[in-house]
C-alpha cells in the first residue's frame, strides 16, 4: 500500500462524496484481491484474483491506454455513459478526453477491494472531476438515485452502458443486477421524458397561470376515515348501491372523467379531483360544480378548470416549478401522481384526508369485454356522436384501445378483458406504492394497504400520507413580488459554459432551484429543436420562461387596471 496515493484519491474523492470517501477509509487495503502487473507502456494493470487465487488482467498488458480509446470508439455522443467496473481508471480517462461524453458514471463492488486499488495507483484526476459519479457496492435504488439526479436528457443525450468485460465477468450476479436497475431507470425516464416533451410548455404555462387564482383563502376539509374513489371504467356501475347509500362520515371522491356519469345518476361527490393538464380536461366539467363539491387540481391543471368552482383547492405533485412555487410563495399540500394517473392520486389524497378504509370503483386498469369507459363519460359520449354504419362504437373502441401495440386479449373464466402494459404498470404502481399505507385500499378484489396493522408501522414510511390536510398555508408574498422574484431569478441564471454536470455542481443552491423548475419545458424545446446546442437550448429556454412570466405579469396589470 502507498499511503500518499491512496490519501491523496481520498482526498479528491471527499469533494464528490464523502460518505463514500468515509467507507473507503475505513476498508482494508492488503486483502490481496489484486495483482499488479506492469504493463509493456509502463502503468501497473490490476489483475483480479478469483476464487483459485489465479490473477485475471483487466485491461490490456500491451497499450491499456490505446485499449481504452479503441473502446470508446463504440460510444456516439452526446451520451451519458455508465461504466462498470473501474480497472486502472483508463477507460475513465479516455472518456473525460471527450467533450461529447457529458457524464460519467462507475459501478465497482467490494469495498475493500476498491480500497487496494485506490491504495495502488493515483485515481485522483478522475474522482476529482464532476462529470464523473462513483458508485461502490449500490444497491438497485442507489443506481436509479444517482441517473435520476445527475442525467439531464435534454442537455445530456443518450445513456450507455460500457462495460470492462474482464471485471464483470468476476461478479457477473452484481453487475447483472445493476445493468438491470439502469434498464428500469432508463424505461422510467423515458416515459416521463415522453410526456414531458409533449407537455412541458402547457405544465410550465398552465402552473404560472394558476397563481392567478390559487391566493384564494380556502375552507378546511374535514377529515374523514371512509372514502370511495369513483373511476371511470366499466366496472364503474359495480358501486352505484355503495355510492347511493353512503353516510356523512363517507367521502365520494370521483375522478374527472367519471364525474358526468355520476351526475347524471343523480349521484353527486363530495370531491372531483383532476391533474391533467390538458386542455381536453376542461371537457369532463363543463359546467359549474355543485356547491358541495369541491375541486381537487394539480397546479399544473388548465386554467379554465379553476373557474368551475368557487373554491378550487390546488394540490402540488412533483413537478419541480410546482415543488418551488409550494416553496417560495404558497405551501399547498402534495399529491402523489407518480402512478401516472387520476385513481393513484385521488388514493394519495384520499389517505391525506385520514382515510383508513379506501374503496375504488371503476379502476379496471384493462378493457373489459372490450369496453374502455363507462357510459356516459366524455369519450363514450364522443364515440357515440361520431359513430355511422362503417365506424360503428364498438370498431371506434376497438381502434382506441389497440393505438398501444401491447395490447392483448385475456381470458378469465366466463369473460375476457384486453390488457397493455400500460395499464398493467399502473395497477402495480399503485397497489405496491401503497402497500404500507395506514388503510385497507380495495381495488376489485385485490386489496392492498397497512390496515388494521399500521400502528405497527414505522410513521416514516407513511411519507406524506400521514400528514393532514386541511389546506394551502398562507401565502408568503402577494403574486406580483412572487413572479419578479422568479423573472429576476431567471434572468440572472448563468450561462452553461461547461458541461451539464459540472455546470449544475457550480450553481448555488436556489440557483439549482431555479434551473430544475425549466427542465420539464427544455423537454419540450428541445423535442422540437433537435439540432440546438447546448448553449443554443440554454438561450431559447430563458426566453421562453421569462416571456411566459411577462405575460402573467400582464395579465395581473390588466386585472389592477380594470379595478381601479
Amino acid at each position: 500500500m502507498d499511503r500518499e496515493i491512496f490519501e491523496r484519491n481520498l482526498l479528491a474523492l471527499s469533494g464528490q462524496d464523502k460518505e463514500l470517501c468515509t467507507r473507503l477509509s475505513r476498508a482494508r487495503t492488503d486483502s490481496q484481491h489484486y495483482q499488479f502487473i506492469p504493463a509493456k507502456t509502463g502503468e501497473l494493470i490490476p489483475a483480479l484474483r478469483d476464487e483459485n487465487g489465479q490473477a485475471n488482467p483487466l485491461q490490456s498488458i500491451m497499450d491499456p491506454v490505446r485499449e481504452a480509446r479503441r473502446l470508446l470508439t463504440t460510444v456516439q455522443g452526446p451520451v451519458f455513459l455508465a461504466v462498470f467496473g473501474l480497472a486502472g481508471g483508463d477507460l475513465v480517462s479516455a472518456a473525460l478526453e471527450r467533450e461529447d461524453i457529458t457524464g460519467i458514471l462507475i459501478i465497482e463492488f467490494g469495498i475493500d477491494a476498491v480500497a487496494e486499488l485506490l491504495a495502488s495507483r493515483a485515481y485522483h484526476r478522475i474522482l476529482g472531476n464532476r462529470r464523473v459519479t462513483f458508485l461502490v457496492d449500490p444497491t438497485a435504488p442507489d443506481i436509479e438515485k444517482a441517473i435520476s439526479t445527475r442525467y439531464l436528457p435534454a442537455f445530456c443525450g443518450g445513456i450507455q452502458v460500457l462495460p470492462i468485460r474482464q471485471r464483470t465477468r468476476c461478479d457477473r450476479g452484481l453487475f447483472n443486477m445493476a445493468g438491470e436497475a439502469i434498464r428500469g431507470t432508463i424505461g422510467r425516464l423515458s416515459r416521463d421524458y415522453s410526456v414531458q416533451a409533449h407537455f412541458g410548455k402547457r405544465w410550465f404555462a398552465n402552473t404560472l397561470r394558476n397563481i392567478l387564482v390559487a391566493n384564494r383563502a380556502i375552507s378546511p376539509l374535514p377529515s374523514c376515515r371512509k372514502v370511495i374513489i369513483a373511476a371511470a371504467g366499466p366496472s364503474l356501475d359495480e358501486g352505484y348501491e355503495a355510492m347511493r347509500k353512503r353516510d356523512s362520515s363517507c367521502f365520494l371522491l370521483a375522478s374527472d372523467t367519471a364525474l358526468q356519469h355520476l351526475l347524471a345518476r343523480k349521484i353527486v361527490p363530495d370531491g372531483v379531483i383532476s391533474i391533467d393538464c390538458q386542455h381536453i380536461s376542461y371537457l369532463h366539467i363543463m359546467e359549474v360544480l355543485p356547491p358541495s363539491t369541491r375541486l381537487f387540481l394539480d397546479l399544473a391543471s388548465p386554467h379554465q378548470l379553476a373557474t368551475q368552482s368557487n373554491q378550487p383547492f390546488f394540490l402540488t405533485s412533483a413537478h419541480p416549478l410546482s415543488r418551488y412555487i409550494a416553496k417560495y410563495w404558497r405551501a399547498f399540500p402534495q399529491v402523489d401522481s407518480s402512478g401516472g394517473n387520476v385513481t393513484h392520486a385521488a388514493v394519495s389524497l384520499a389517505l391525506s384526508l385520514g382515510a383508513r378504509d379506501i374503496h375504488i370503483f371503476g379502476a379496471d386498469y384493462a378493457y373489459p369485454k372490450g369496453q374502455a369507459y363507462a357510459r356516459g363519460t366524455y369519450i363514450h359520449r364522443l364515440f357515440s356522436l361520431s359513430q355511422s354504419r362503417t365506424a360503428p362504437l364498438s370498431a371506434q373502441f376497438f381502434a382506441f384501445i389497440h393505438r398501444d401495440t401491447s395490447a392483448r386479449m385475456e381470458k378469465k373464466a366466463d369473460s375476457w378483458r384486453i390488457s397493455t402494459e400500460t395499464l398493467d404498470a399502473y395497477r402495480e404502481a399503485l397497489l405496491a406504492g401503497f402497500a404500507q399505507a395506514p388503510a385497507r385500499i380495495h381495488l376489485g378484489e385485490s386489496i392492498t394497504g397497512a390496515g388494521e396493522n399500521a400502528e405497527s408501522i414505522p410513521e416514516a414510511r407513511f411519507g406524506p400520507h400521514k400528514l393532514s390536510l386541511s389546506g394551502p398555508g398562507p401565502a408568503k408574498m402577494g403574486q406580483r413580488e412572487f413572479l419578479e422574484g422568479y423573472k429576476r431569478q431567471l434572468a440572472r441564471l448563468p450561462r452553461p459554459d461547461s458541461l451539464f454536470p459540472e455546470y449544475l455542481a457550480s450553481l448555488s443552491e436556489n440557483e439549482r432551484e431555479v434551473f430544475y423548475t425549466l427542465l420539464p419545458l427544455s423537454a419540450q424545446l428541445r423535442r422540437m429543436h433537435p439540432r440546438d446546442s447546448q448553449h443554443e437550448l440554454f438561450d431559447r429556454l430563458i426566453a421562453n420562461a421569462m416571456a411566459e412570466v411577462s405575460r402573467i405579469l400582464s395579465i395581473l396589470d390588466t386585472k389592477a387596471k380594470s379595478c381601479n
